[in-house]
């Protein structure tokens, strides 16, 4: 639940404000300079917008296996059901937070990045 909850409230909010951020950038200059080179800035937003979705799917998916989970009334079931279901599935949205990170500027992330935790950058 934790994970979902950060999720919504603060990765994805984060990512969306950059993508916006970045988003508004290219059309100011794009409208000061037509000719402007913008294709390394427009791939930057389309691969971030890529994993967004991924998250969202994803975010979508772990939600639902979890809400199946805390149906189960078994604790031996409940217990296989969170090892091959559940834990998959935070995997997946792990993965995808994980790359966003990877693509979003510091100033908008949410939360201290592994490098800031790690060597204090």
């Amino acid at each position: 639940r934790t994970m979902l909850e950060m999720t919504m409230r603060d990765y994805i909010p984060a990512v969306s404000a950059y993508l916006g951020r970045l988003s508004s950038e290219i059309l100011a200059l794009v409208s000061l300079r037509p000719e402007a080179p913008v294709k390394d800035r427009t791939a930057h937003i389309d691969a971030l917008s890529a994993l967004l979705s991924d998250t969202y799917e994803n975010y979508y998916a772990l939600e639902a296996v979890e809400n199946s989970a805390v149906k189960l009334s078994s604790v031996e079931e409940a217990a296989y059901y969170y090892k091959d279901t559940v834990i998959p599935a935070m995997d997946k949205l792990r993965a995808s937070v994980d790359a966003m990170e990877e693509l979003c500027a510091r100033e908008f992330w949410p939360v201290p990045t592994y490098g800031d935790m790690t060597f204090g950058v």
